[in-house]
């Protein structure tokens, strides 16, 4: 349970929030540096904030996320948000100056992001609302 903060800020390496752990969170989840790798799904409330400086990656890996209106994801330029593995749900908003990339799972935006830029090797990119990307898109495979 998590009604702080919850960050990886330190290194370049992988931090794992791991399989058999789901997260509760109403607080911010901030990727400061290297990956912060979410692996058992979780639950978030609207106040949830989720971050991702500039050289942090935050990562949901596995499990299954629902992110409810009122959440945020924000992230730096020069950050990234991997959707690599869990089905996530983003009804929240969703603005990011750095990275998205889809490789495995399934993302669904619900409520209108925008990236800066978009890399889909794999997976599901869906969702009802548009996303915005203002750089370059990257699509090599998934739907």
């Amino acid at each position: 349970i998590n009604a702080g903060t919850l960050a990886k800020t330190d290194g370049t390496g992988t931090s794992l929030v791991g399989g058999n752990v789901s997260l509760t969170n109403s607080g911010t989840v901030n990727a400061a540096s290297g990956t912060l790798s979410l692996q058992g799904g979780g639950t978030f409330t609207a106040a949830s904030t989720l971050t991702a400086a500039s050289g942090g990656d935050l990562d949901f890996n596995g499990g299954t996320f629902d992110l409810p209106a009122g959440s945020k994801v924000v992230g730096a330029s020069g950050s990234t948000f991997s959707f690599s593995g869990a089905n996530v749900t983003i009804e929240g908003s969703y603005t990011t100056a750095g990275s998205t990339a889809v490789s495995n799972g399934e993302v669904d935006f619900n409520s209108a992001a925008t990236t800066s830029t978009l890399m889909q090797s794999g997976g599901i990119l869906g969702g009802s609302a548009t996303v915005t990307v203002t750089g370059a898109t990257t699509w090599s495979g998934g739907t």
